[in-house]
């Protein structure tokens, strides 16, 4: 009987913290209508994805299970369009217009 007090007052205990420790928040947050994103909270990186992306290292996509890079060309925008290395730059070049799809 006293074990089950025990337990009982200790799983209410730990639920109670838990909750508490949940709702904590800055107090200029989300809660004021405050944009998280503008607010510089939030660190956007590049991670991991399974579409041809271009990244820090040039177009690649990320396997499922190794998450290995692995090296790709996104689709071709249309019929005069070219695949183009310059210096560092990889991507679609207009032949006529002189200019990087982007």
């Amino acid at each position: 009987m006293k074990m089950s007090v025990i337990a009982a007052a200790g799983l209410l205990a730990s639920g109670l913290f838990a909750a508490s420790a949940a709702s904590a928040a800055p107090l200029g947050g989300i809660a004021a209508g405050g944009n998280t994103a503008d607010s510089g909270l939030v660190q956007q990186i590049h991670g991991t994805h399974r579409v041809c992306e271009r990244g820090p290292a040039g177009w690649h996509y990320h396997t499922r299970l190794t998450h290995r890079r692995i090296a790709c060309r996104p689709a071709s925008p249309g019929r005069l369009w070219i695949w183009r290395s310059e210096g560092g730059r990889h991507g679609w070049w207009h032949r006529h217009e002189r200019r990087w799809h982007d």
